[in-house]
């Protein structure tokens, strides 16, 4: 039995780069949402 987990994340776009590679180095499989329109919608917080 598996799950899926929704985890948000604010990295600094300095570490951005480093960050995506730890990801990579963990073999999980990962999502950028960042530019999906329903998270912009919801959560960009954008007005």
């Amino acid at each position: 039995d598996y799950g899926r987990v929704l985890v948000g994340l604010q990295v600094p776009p300095s570490d951005q780069e480093a960050f995506q590679n730890f990801l990579n180095i963990l073999g999980y499989p990962w999502v950028d949402e960042t530019r999906n329109p329903a998270y912009q919608l919801f959560l960009g917080g954008g007005a």
